[in-house]
């Protein structure tokens, strides 16, 4: 069948620069970590794993789209590998505190790719 949220939603992603789907996708992550900082908190334990493994997968597909040609790629690098080890730690230990200590790095990541593409938006 023809969706036409789907095709909307497809439209839309394909239509953005990559540094607005960099975005959406921290978005996402942020959004999922609050999600399981929740969950967590309300001892729904499966749940918050199958959502922090959607999380890690983000982190995954960040660092392996990651262009090494730039200086910045191996400290990106190291940043979403740390992200996952928290992540996997967490998960492991069931440790919403760690979640919690994760959510404002992220944001913080998400935010500076923001202001990144808002200055390549200008500089063109």
């Amino acid at each position: 069948m023809n969706d036409p949220y789907k095709n909307y939603k497809d439209n839309s992603i394909n239509t953005m620069t990559r540094g607005e789907q960099l975005i959406l996708l921290l978005d996402k992550a942020v959004q999922r970590l609050t999600i399981v900082s929740l969950m967590m908190e309300d001892g729904n334990f499966t749940e918050a794993i199958i959502n922090l493994n959607k999380t890690r997968d983000i982190f995954n597909y960040l660092m392996a789209c990651l262009d090494k040609k730039f200086e910045f790629a191996t400290d990106l690098l190291q940043l979403y590998s740390f992200i996952n080890a928290e992540i996997v730690k967490a998960a492991g230990k069931k440790d919403k505190t760690a979640i919690d200590n994760l959510i404002p790095i992220v944001i913080e990541l998400r935010d500076t790719w923001k202001e990144a593409e808002k200055l390549a938006r200008i500089n063109k």
